[in-house]
């Protein structure tokens, strides 16, 4: 692993689980916990996570490669095998990044989803504490409204550009769960609130 911490472990199998097709961690020098994966059109893996200090592994020319306090949510694109990163980066603010508050089953504190385009460029839900969080200009909601928001960001596939991000929440907590898109490439989003 890649500290004292907890790692993000990754395993493939055959589908009749019978032979491991790889394993790997993936990790910093502090916890470090997958929240939710998904395989592009080249069958390679994007994980959504979250890392709470530095030296995540990121890839050259990440958005964002420094830990930005508290925890940060963490995007990673495997190759094919999972012996190289294809992109890596850090996403946050000064506080707390896709950890959420609203919790009442165990393991609501790591929930968030993560879905590709069509053209594999990564978009997740996820939660948002920090009034700094990386938004985009013209921004449906570009400022925190509550002690916790929904956030919804698209990078590109190598985790270099942030296509678009946003707030979504109101004046009470509220989270981001999960999201899908329809065939014109709108983007639905459902969560939690405590309003």
């Amino acid at each position: 692993g890649g500290g004292w911490g907890t790692d993000i472990i990754v395993n493939k199998f055959t589908p009749d689980a019978t032979t491991l097709l790889f394993a790997t961690y993936i990790g910093g020098d502090a916890d470090d916990k997958p929240h939710s994966m998904i395989v592009n059109s080249n069958n390679e893996l994007c994980i959504l996570g979250s890392a709470d200090g530095p030296n995540f592994p990121t890839t050259a020319g990440a958005y964002d490669a420094s830990h930005n306090g508290g925890s940060d949510i963490v995007l990673v694109h495997l190759n094919l095998g999972a012996t190289a990163l294809i992109g890596s980066t850090y996403l946050g603010g000064s506080s707390e990044d896709g950890r959420q508050s609203l919790t009442n089953n165990y393991g609501d504190t790591y929930r968030g989803e993560i879905m590709l385009d069509g053209a594999d460029n990564i978009y997740i839900a996820s939660s948002s504490s920090s009034s700094n969080f990386p938004v985009t200009a013209g921004a449906f909601q570009g400022s925190l409204a509550g002690a916790q928001d929904a956030v919804v960001v698209g990078v590109s596939p190598n985790c270099s550009a942030l296509l678009m991000s946003t707030y979504l929440g109101g004046s009470n907590a509220d989270n981001g769960l999960g999201l899908r898109f329809d065939g014109l490439g709108s983007i639905y989003v459902c969560g939690g609130t405590s309003s």
